[in-house]
């Protein structure tokens, strides 16, 4: 309450760590003025002593009750008298500066409370501390050496012990001594290995910080006598597997943070009734949580993101109604949300970003009224939205970027009327939303990647048009608005044209485009040109030098770009544009090569197309490890010379390779007939090949790998598909986890053999314009199958028979030579409940037709 008046008077003011979950670590800071004025008050009592200062070096009289030393290599004997009244010490940059009996005897005070060593230096505790028997605060973070037994012996009084980044092994046992103590900061301690069980006796311990603790292996058996804690952090303990039985009796927890448990498997939770917050994050190896998660009925932010391995939440995930954050980010294993999941209904945000296996949300979610940021970006298997998401009516933020699976937003989105920002991405099948203009609060709408777009009505689309605004200004005109410039950028957003057709460059000289920080967009492209023109203009690449962006940029385009290197500040967009998000690389004619890009952090999408004299892409490309991180989308297209892309970096050691894109969800090849990536294809879940002759060359050694990401949805266009018999039982077996197949236009189908049955999860397959697999019936988890354009054979129908779980097919345009005896008509009808045929020429099939109208009323023909 005190922090809280003081800051609603605005004598403190605060910021938030770089943490989005709420009552994360807060350092209170005061305000300047506030500052200057306690200080004044306090003259008389405070004592600042900087050794670098003249006049500063002693105290002026024996009445000072808070010193701090600054600077000083020894401690100030003309100070004695002053330090030893102190009621609190503390010692800054002191370094050189050593802590030992001699020095603190000399500062001795029955009066002290309050002593900050850490900005000495500090072999270790010495012994004189005992006999400051009215301690309540010591700070001794960074100390060198072990710890002894009896260093705690005489502070019986201390309330609050620092300890943090010590280089000790273990704490000693008399640690029990400190039976006061209220706070115990050991974060950092790198060489920990040991906690005594004596820990275990200081029962008014509140607060035990053990963040870092890398060493740490095991906590003691009787760790839950610690009735009175209400704050633990163990986050980074990556060696500790286990927590002791006993965890489950801290029944005072607020606030516990286990995050980066790498070996942690399971949680013994259930009976912190207190608990408010939880961080699990990054505890890889999390499968399932305990159903006495479910009883954690206080707890209001939950981390769970970076969980890897975690497949469900329990089934009464629900009963946990107090949530108020929730972040499951990066749960790439997690499938489905309970049902239970709409009684949160007190949830404010939910964060899904990355859950690559989650494939529909629950019907219900509209319930969930007090929403206001939903992140579903990077559900790269999310079909459709349901169509509840439209009651979400305190919704503020909504990002479905980077679903590039989403084709359904059904619903009138007219009633999100609180909604400020949206956020559709790479979103590439999805249409806009319906009802967008009437979404008064509407500021942003993001719709990178979806060079078209349509609306269901005339209002919507001119509100789309609107945000969606990039105002134009042609380079090549002498009345172009450049004057404008600060009117223009109100949209964020900016197209320079004509970048080959500029006749003076002293405008662009002092555009000063760096500092327009506003700039979230720009696109620089330039239009065709033939050999005179060229002479009157400067050259692109001279223009391009002058045309630096603003740090803050995160989409940037450059398109019929002419010269044939890159201006320096295209070499560092690492440094230049850190916060860049999208990059496009078009018609690039005359450059040989692609600028370092692979260490840019935020990096989500990259389109790289009609660069024709680019032949190979290697590890300048990637810039370093670590390449790509951000990654999700990628498009590499009408490249007809590039013949070689290098997918590994090579490492210290010889046998390890790192991937240059580890987290890549869509990979999109077309019209590369050339192009071979090395050693293998990319692992992505969406991954779309047209017209490229050779690339599956790479298929079998991509595949051979732990696939991390196996590929869901395939398509292909324009291929050659014939593969040796060998080859075949690679392919085939290296898609086991492939759901949905579309092949379009594509040869050698009719060599697939009986290996096309090890398709085991094949849901889905759409063939357009090729010949029908063989040994089509061999796929038994197919559930849909749609023919266009095909010639079906006539043993098709026996294929059919052959699929048990068919529920729907459709055949468009196809010849067909089927004569089929009533029977076999009828199991094929009693199989599958759905189907559509239209424009079947040739066709004994006139008996399915009839069967289709007198038993099926759910087929059309």
């Amino acid at each position: 309450m005190l922090f809280d008046l003081l800051m609603h008077l605005n004598l403190l003011c605060t910021h938030q760590a770089d943490n989005h979950h709420m009552k994360a670590a807060r350092v209170f800071q005061m305000h300047d003025l506030v500052y200057d004025l306690a200080r004044c008050v306090a003259n008389e009592e405070f004592l600042f002593m900087d050794a670098k200062k003249s006049g500063m070096t002693s105290a002026r009289n024996d009445h000072y009750r808070h010193i701090v030393l600054m600077n000083y290599v020894e401690v100030p004997m003309n100070s004695k008298a002053a330090l030893c009244k102190a009621k609190s010490l503390h010692f800054r940059d002191c370094k050189r500066l050593q802590i030992s009996g001699r020095s603190l005897s000399l500062t001795l005070s029955k009066f002290l409370r309050v002593l900050d060593i850490s900005g000495c230096s500090m072999l270790g505790l010495p012994s004189q501390l005992n006999q400051m028997k009215q301690l309540r605060y010591l700070d001794a973070s960074g100390m060198q050496n072990e710890l002894k037994q009896e260093s705690f012996a005489g502070l019986k009084c201390l309330n609050a012990l620092n300890l943090s980044a010590g280089y000790f092994q273990k704490l000693p046992v008399q640690i029990v001594n400190l039976e006061k103590l209220h706070y115990l900061n050991l974060h950092g301690c790198s060489r920990l290995m040991l906690i005594p069980e004596s820990i275990c006796e200081l029962r008014d311990l509140v607060h035990l910080d053990l963040s870092g603790c890398i060493n740490l292996r095991v906590l003691p058996t009787s760790f839950g006598k610690l009735h009175k804690l209400s704050f633990l952090d163990m986050s980074g303990c990556l060696n500790l597997v286990s927590l002791p039985e006993s965890f489950c009796d801290l029944r005072s927890l607020e606030n516990l943070n286990l995050s980066s448990f790498h070996e942690l498997r399971e949680l013994p939770l259930g009976n912190h009734q207190e608990l408010l917050i939880l961080d699990m994050s990054n505890c890889h190896k999390i499968q399932i949580l305990p159903m006495s998660f479910c009883n954690l009925l206080h707890l209001e932010d939950l981390n769970l993101s970076c969980c890897y391995e975690l497949q469900e939440l329990p089934e009464d995930f629900g009963k946990n109604r107090g949530l108020r954050i929730l972040d499951l980010s990066n749960c790439h294993r997690l499938q489905t949300l309970p049902d239970s999941f709409t009684d949160l209904v007190n949830i404010e945000k939910l964060i899904l970003s990355d859950c690559w296996e989650l494939v529909q949300l629950p019907e219900l979610l509209g319930f969930l009224q007090k929403i206001q940021v939903l992140d579903l970006s990077c559900c790269s298997q999310l079909f459709a939205l349901p169509e509840s998401v439209t009651k979400l009516t305190n919704l503020e933020h909504l990002n479905l970027s980077c679903c590039i699976s989403l084709e359904k937003m059904p619903g009138d989105y007219g009633s999100l009327k609180k909604l400020k920002l949206l956020n559709i991405s790479y979103c590439f099948k999805v249409r806009i939303p319906n009802g967008i203009a009437n979404m008064s609060n509407l500021k942003c709408l993001m719709a990178v990647g979806l060079d078209g777009y349509s609306c269901g009505n005339k209002d919507d689309f001119n509100i789309v048009s609107s945000l969606l605004c990039m105002p134009r200004i042609d380079l090549s005109k002498k009345d172009s608005p450049i004057g404008d410039f600060h009117g223009i950028l109100k949209h964020k957003r900016l197209h320079l044209f004509g970048l080959g057709n500029v006749q003076s460059i002293d405008e662009f000289e002092n555009l000063g485009l760096c500092r327009h920080q506003q700039l979230n967009s720009l696109r620089l492209s330039s239009s065709y040109m033939n050999g005179n023109e060229v002479a009157k203009f400067i050259p692109d690449d001279i223009v391009l030098e002058k045309i630096i962006p603003p740090r803050t940029l995160e989409h940037f385009e450059l398109l019929g770009y002419h010269g044939s290197e890159f201006p320096e500040w295209m070499l560092n967009l690492t440094t230049i544009l850190p916060n860049l998000v999208h990059l496009k690389l078009s018609g690039l004619a005359t450059c040989d090569h692609l600028p370092p890009l692979g260490q840019l952090p935020n990096l989500q999408s990259l389109v790289i197309e009609c660069i024709p004299n680019v032949k190979a892409v290697g590890e300048v490309f990637a810039g370093g490890s670590r390449a790509f991180l951000k990654l999700r989308d990628l498009t590499i297209s009408g490249m007809p010379n590039l013949e070689r892309w290098l997918t590994t970096l090579s490492t210290t050691n010889e046998e390890a390779h790192v991937y240059v894109f580890p987290n890549l969800h869509h990979l999109k090849v077309s019209w590369c007939p050339k192009l071979i990536f090395e050693p293998s294809l990319p692992q992505c879940l969406l991954l779309e090949i047209d017209a490229c002759g050779e690339i599956l060359q790479g298929w079998t050694a991509s595949h051979s790998q732990i696939n991390l990401r196996p590929t869901r949805r395939l398509s292909f266009q324009f291929c050659d598909l014939s593969f040796s018999r060998g080859d075949q039982l690679h392919f085939f077996s290296s898609l086991s986890s492939l759901k949905f197949l579309t092949v379009r236009s594509c040869e050698g189908l009719d060599t697939w053999g009986e290996s096309i049955g090890t398709l085991t999860s094949l849901e889905v397959l759409e063939l357009s314009l090729c010949d029908i697999p063989m040994f089509l019936g061999r796929i038994a988890s197919l559930q849909s199958l749609s023919i266009e354009m095909c010639h079906l054979p006539c043993d098709f129908s026996h294929y059919l028979l052959q699929l048990p779980f068919l529920r729907q097919l459709q055949i468009v345009c196809c010849n067909a030579k089927l004569e089929l005896p009533g029977e076999i008509t009828r199991a094929i009808l009693a199989r599958i409940p759905n189907i559509s045929i239209h424009n079947v020429s040739y066709c004994a099939i006139h008996t399915v037709v009839k069967y289709i109208y007198l038993d099926v009323p759910m087929l059309s023909c």
